[in-house]
């Protein structure tokens, strides 16, 4: 300053602070990609205390709570035991936590305020400080509602196949089995499956007849399946049982599935049938008088005396028409005879 106190000059220092500048811009665009980041992730992300209050969530996590702003989801939601459908769970989570400082993949199931219930994987991790939760959470209510509807499925098709009133088994090429139904096991007369895997377990040498059981193989391995194969089996106490067996390799031909019917009560009657016919046939065979059976106009037997005595036979004399043409060529003496 002059004495007049007017400026006529200044001392001024200068420092370069690019590098600084450039550093915080740096920092800062890190920060807003970061926060994009965590803001847009399409899994909820939060921090929140030990006691359960929340510092942060990301809008992801309001939107798996149905809700449609953090402020809405964090005036619901305040209290973490409420997230809990069962309290056991929530204890066992926190004891998790607290054991292990963090807890990965915990599913459980939350209630929502508006009645709703949803499935979460939570991933949460106790920082340094021993105060502060950081961790993020996955909707998995899809995954749980399609593995809950592939449980009630196979509950139905097990149900079905255990209570089956046929036989169905897996097994491999070799024989041996993977599974049965009781069914199959009460067929060979067992109390149990286990009980029917002990006795059975290499089913091939159940075949009276090798020959029957090559014959099986040759079938199966050249049509890849086998159908209503009939065999006679020999079971654990003697006895013998028929079944009709239904074979279909699978893709690897390794592995047989098939189902088998009991039919020895038909086999039997067939036998019993065919004994029936035998002493039928005998009796009227060696009768000392002519005999000819006929069902309608068919005639299915003449005896050895019908033969001998008239001369007639099944070739020649099919049926009735052609019997009494024969017998009685004359029409007018027919016509009497009719």
């Amino acid at each position: 300053y002059n004495n007049a106190k007017e400026i006529i000059g200044f001392t001024a220092v200068c420092r370069n602070i690019s590098e600084r500048k450039s550093a915080e811009e740096k920092l800062r665009e890190s920060q807003e990609k970061y926060r994009y980041i965590v803001e847009n992730a399409p899994i909820g992300i939060f921090q929140r205390n030990l006691d359960g209050q929340y510092n942060y969530c990301n809008i992801t996590l309001a939107k798996q709570f149905e809700c449609d702003s953090i402020d809405e989801f964090l005036q619901n939601y305040k209290e973490i035991p409420k997230r809990f459908v069962n309290l056991d769970k929530y204890t066992e989570y926190k004891e998790l936590l607290v054991k292990n400082r963090k807890v990965l993949g915990f599913e459980t199931e939350t209630p929502l305020i508006n009645g709703k219930t949803k499935w979460f994987s939570l991933y949460t991790e106790i920082d340094n400080s021993n105060s502060i939760i950081n961790g993020f959470s996955l909707d998995i209510t899809e995954r749980k509602l399609a593995e809950q509807a592939l449980n009630e499925s196979e509950e139905k098709y097990r149900y079905i196949v255990d209570n089956a009133p046929i036989g169905i088994f897996q097994r491999s090429v070799q024989g041996s089995f993977n599974f049965c139904n009781l069914t199959l096991a009460k067929q060979f007369e067992c109390n149990s499956i286990e009980e029917f895997f002990l006795n059975y377990n290499d089913i091939s040498k159940r075949w009276p007849k090798p020959e029957q059981y090559i014959e099986f193989k040759e079938l199966l391995f050249r049509n890849g399946e086998v159908l209503g194969f009939e065999n006679n089996l020999k079971l654990n106490n003697g006895k013998s049982k028929w079944f009709s067996l239904y074979y279909k390799l699978d893709s690897t031909k390794s592995i047989l599935d098939g189902f088998s019917l009991d039919i020895t009560e038909r086999k039997l009657a067939e036998q019993a049938l065919k004994e029936s016919e035998i002493k039928y046939y005998q009796a009227i065979e060696f009768q000392p008088v002519p005999i000819g059976i006929a069902i309608g106009e068919k005639i299915v037997h003449y005896n050895k005396e019908f033969t001998n005595t008239y001369g007639y036979t099944l070739d020649d004399s099919p049926n009735i028409e052609t019997w009494m043409l024969k017998a009685y060529p004359d029409p007018i003496y027919r016509e009497e005879v009719i």
